[in-house]
């Protein structure tokens, strides 16, 4: 019975010494689950902040893109406009500052008009349309109703060159012969 009681006593130590062992290692596990989950907060923390940094470098690029446009453009328009040798407009450009619609298809887009020549216009407040699109730019307020392809989209508008469709030049011209002295 002796050695009945004392198999009984050494099995209970030794499942004593393993439960001891298994909740240690519980508590080991724990920590360490702690610790991954620490980590992967860490790195989720970093990993949006650096987001938010490709965003801020992001805004900031195309804001040095658009100040480089915008200074390219005052530097063309100084050089064009510093004398007669480098302006090579053929023709007078006008401040004109009026309200317009451009038909593209069947689509349509209110805008202004910045600045208009016998050959084309600048417009601001359109959305920008391919270099070639055609369409027709009407103006209630100099009864204009003409025909055009767009030559460029930049930061300042749309460019656009008339049609040399019949008719077209003259009412272009005795529009614009309202405005008297061309922009520069």
């Amino acid at each position: 019975m002796d050695e009945i009681s004392g198999a009984i006593a050494t099995a209970i130590e030794e499942q004593g010494a393993a439960t001891q062992e298994i909740g240690r290692n519980v508590v080991h596990a724990a920590q360490a689950s702690r610790e991954v989950s620490a980590r992967i907060f860490d790195v989720s923390k970093e990993a949006a902040s650096t987001g938010e940094r490709v965003a801020t470098v992001r805004a900031a690029a195309t804001e040095v893109a658009d100040a480089i446009a915008e200074l390219r453009n005052t530097l063309v328009q100084v050089v064009r406009t510093s004398t007669a040798e480098v302006d090579r407009r053929e023709l007078p450009r006008f401040a004109v500052a009026q309200a317009c619609t451009l038909t593209v298809g069947s689509r349509a887009m209110q805008a202004t008009i910045a600045n208009m020549s016998e050959g084309g216009a600048l417009i601001a407040g359109a959305d920008a349309l391919p270099a070639g699109a055609q369409g027709r730019l009407a103006v209630k307020g100099l009864g204009l109703d003409v025909q055009f392809t767009v030559v460029e989209a930049g930061p300042a508008g749309l460019r656009i060159r008339f049609a040399d469709a019949q008719g077209d030049h003259d009412r272009i011209h005795a529009a614009l012969e309202s405005y008297g002295t061309a922009a520069a």
